[in-house]
């Protein structure tokens, strides 16, 4: 990727990217590694959680 590339990729306040490993309640554990500001929604969408209901 790169500096260059990598120091674009994210949130302009935080850039790079993160590991987020996934666990537990899935379809699809895994090891993730996904831009800084990526929705945890979108995460767990990806390793198949089942839906979450809103807050109260």
């Amino acid at each position: 990727m790169g500096p260059e590339r990598y120091g674009k990729t994210g949130l302009y306040d935080e850039p790079g990217t993160v590991m987020l490993t996934v666990s537990g309640a899935v379809a699809r554990p895994m090891v993730i590694e996904a831009p800084t500001g990526v929705p945890l929604r979108y995460i767990l969408q990806l390793a198949g959680a089942p839906p979450v209901p809103q807050g109260c």
